[in-house]
């Protein structure tokens, strides 16, 4: 599936998941702020491992000159440690530390463009006329952390649009639609990053909470749950071969914002479903510091070697960090919301 696709499936998974959670655990006075604490838990402690791992395979690839897999950041770093000058000037070094240390604004690095003039709004849109323009995602030492930026965005609004009426939900959704159309038809790729235009997706995922939430969906026979959300996983997971479906991306998103709520209630009492979906946040960090070390020490290898270290080291990120770290979150939850209540 293309990743743009896969990308934008998520952030309708992540609206019904923050809806289910926000609607069934977080409850009490001080709810919104054991949420905040606890999506910082999830976030961060990897995160920064994984951005640790980057800085060094980079560091160790500035002394490889013929390495392919270097990173602009460390190159200015090194300049300015030096006293050389380099691309950035030392305010907008310092500021690009935010994204690469906290998330926070990594997605919107990916809409500027550094020239010679300085930064330009660009959308992302590359500069005619000007090729020694560079994206600002360059200097970020996990691009891919751009999709948790718009996340982190979404985790900030959830506590309040989670609790929103559905014809407000609904109206959202519809003008972040239309933002997102109208910013595609100005210019193509424009929206990818915007959070406004990527608002709509989240927006779906919490229309298919509160269907799986309402009294009807209890009575669907078991099988019928069973038949859409196996159909629809079938039509996700074999896109590719089924002609006209594969060329569409509106009616992928649309299978799964309909399936949701019959996915959700096959899987949700399935132990190996939920440890897999736990071991996805460690594949998304660390696969890029796979790719790095077999493209500057191996050359070009076949994917399945890549494939089979990233799985390796996610396993041993999930034991040793992620699963001590989620008992100690729910622990924390639990204690904070209970002494809330009494």
């Amino acid at each position: 599936m293309p990743s743009f696709m896969a990308v934008r499936l998520f952030f309708l998974i992540s609206g019904f998941y923050m809806a289910l959670v926000l609607s069934a655990k977080y409850r009490g006075p001080n709810h919104v702020s054991v949420f905040y604490i606890n999506r910082f838990l999830r976030l961060f402690p990897a995160y920064v491992i994984a951005a640790l791992v980057m800085a060094i395979l980079y560091v160790m690839a500035a002394d490889r000159p013929g390495a392919p897999e270097q990173s602009l950041l460390v190159t200015e770093i090194r300049q300015h440690a030096a006293g050389q000058p380099g691309q950035l000037g030392i305010g907008s070094l310092l500021a690009m530390l935010i994204p690469n240390l906290f998330i926070f604004g990594s997605d919107l690095v990916y809409l500027f463009h550094h020239t010679a003039a300085g930064w330009i709004f660009t959308f992302g849109i590359d500069l005619a006329g000007q090729p020694e323009a560079v994206r600002g995602s360059v200097f970020l030492l996990l691009p891919a952390a751009w999709s948790i930026g718009i996340e982190l965005w979404f985790y900030l609004l959830a506590p309040l649009l989670t609790r929103l009426k559905t014809s407000w939900i609904v109206s959202l959704g519809v003008a972040s639609l239309v933002l997102h159309l109208g910013m595609d038809a100005w210019k193509p790729w424009a929206n990818y990053c915007f959070f406004p235009a990527a608002l709509w997706f989240f927006m779906g995922g919490i229309l298919a909470h509160r269907v799986w939430q309402v009294g009807w969906f209890n009575t669907v026979d078991r099988r019928t749950v069973w038949a859409v959300a196996i159909t629809a996983l079938g039509l996700l997971f074999f896109r590719e071969f089924i002609p006209g479906y594969r060329n569409y991306p509106a009616p992928v998103y649309l299978t799964l914002a309909i399936a949701l709520p019959f996915i959700f209630e096959a899987f949700r009492k399935v132990a190996w479903d939920r440890w897999i979906g736990n071991l996805s946040y460690p594949v998304y960090l660390f696969h890029a510091a796979v790719i790095v070390v077999a493209h500057n020490y191996f050359g070009n290898l076949h994917f399945l070697p890549v494939i089979a270290a990233t799985l390796a080291l996610s396993l041993i990120v999930n034991l040793g960090v992620e699963e001590p770290l989620e008992r100690f979150r729910q622990r924390r939850a639990t204690r904070s919301l209970q002494g809330a209540q009494v």
